[in-house]
């Protein structure tokens, strides 16, 4: 007989619930509201019992424009969108930074530069508005 203070589960039945329920990827639509993030936590807990992997996804909703989302390293990445768009000129924001890791690694902005297929206007954040 149970009592009120035994658990209704035993550690057995908590053992099996990953093979009745076998999950693999957990989708996790997240917008930064607190809720969302509450849904988060919950899948972590749920991906950590399960041993499953969490696929974050951000849904953005163009206005009027065309949106692409790629994954990769940025540089690499936004010149070949260029390439496949056919894109006339590339518009990028430059923080402007100027220290010893700008030199040895390069910013986005720069190496965008570099490889693009067409022109680049770098817009800093420190420069004058003219629009």
């Amino acid at each position: 007989m149970k009592t009120a203070a035994q658990p209704a589960e035993t550690a057995d039945t908590f053992e099996l619930v990953p093979q009745i329920l076998p999950l693999k990827k957990i989708l996790v639509p997240i917008d930064f509201s607190p809720l969302s993030k509450t849904a988060f936590r919950y899948a972590a807990r749920f991906a950590k019992r399960f041993g499953c992997q969490i696929v974050l996804l951000h849904v953005v909703e163009p206005m009027t424009a065309t949106s692409v989302v790629r994954t990769g390293h940025a540089p690499n990445e936004i010149t070949k969108a260029a390439k496949e768009l056919d894109v006339d000129l590339i518009m990028i924001a430059s923080h402007g930074y100027t220290s010893w890791r700008h030199l040895c690694i390069g910013s986005t902005a720069e190496r965008v530069v570099r490889a693009a297929p067409c022109s680049v206007l770098v817009v800093r954040e420190k420069e004058h508005d003219f629009v």
